[in-house]
């Protein structure tokens, strides 16, 4: 009886041991492999630059600056980017518990039922039970309990196996822009003319006469920001940048 119960004890606490790493499953995470990138569509779009186009009109000693944006035409790709998502065993050693959990129970679970006869009339010999009347049907109810355990671990590393040795692709699109085909004839209307600062030229001496509203326009006066000590150039030849 003694070594019966001693041969429960071990099997039950293997067993509760088998439940616990079998149920711990591993933990399956992901990681992006290199990404595919293809042009499923071309498009031209127009576009203002930084530049802008002066002119200028003067009257006297009051000149009137209009800047209008330049615009350029740009190809536009729309870009499907194709991530392979790579899965991957992120708890190792959860798996590798389980592949030993299922080898000893099998290793220990066919030892013991193939061995079964023995150890019934072993134990029985130790005891006043006539050994010829011994059953070995405990024993292999203690084995096949260990069977059942390692085949339990083992379908379970299976699993993980598989899981981890899957893929899904990730699929996104996006507008990149590409490379400019050059000026566009007309700009576009709602495009606003980046601020000017417009100068004059004067004896030598630049001078800042005014920045340009929203409407990239600049009317003044020259003779009204001109300091006196510079009225006696010839405005009117007075060149503007």
């Amino acid at each position: 009886m003694r070594l019966l119960r001693r041969t429960c004890l071990w099997s039950h606490g293997i067993a509760v041991s088998t439940i616990v790493l079998t149920a711990g499953c591993s933990t399956i995470a992901t990681k992006p492999l290199t990404p595919h990138q293809e042009v499923v569509a071309r498009s031209i779009v127009v576009e203002p630059t930084l530049s802008v186009e002066p002119s200028v009109a003067q009257h006297g000693s009051e000149i009137t600056l209009t800047v209008k944006p330049v615009c350029q035409r740009r190809e536009l790709l729309e870009v499907r980017t194709t991530t392979e998502m790579k899965n991957y065993n992120a708890t190792p050693g959860t798996f590798n518990a389980e592949l030993t959990a299922g080898l000893s129970l099998a290793v220990l679970g066919g030892l013991t039922v193939g061995f079964a006869q023995p150890l019934a009339t072993k134990f029985a010999s130790s005891t006043s039970v006539n050994p010829s009347s011994a059953s070995p049907t405990p024993y292999y109810g203690i084995g096949g309990a260990l069977l059942a355990g390692g085949v339990i671990a083992f379908v379970m590393a299976a699993v993980d196996a598989g899981r981890a040795s899957g893929s899904e692709p990730a699929i996104s699109t996006g507008a990149y822009p590409g490379q400019v085909l050059g000026l566009a004839p007309a700009c576009l209307r709602t495009s606003v003319p980046p601020a000017a600062t417009a100068s004059i030229l004067l004896s030598g001496e630049t001078i800042q006469i005014g920045d340009t509203d929203a409407r990239g326009m600049l009317v003044v006066d020259l003779a009204r920001v001109i300091p006196e000590r510079l009225l006696q150039g010839d405005l009117a030849q007075a060149p503007v940048c």
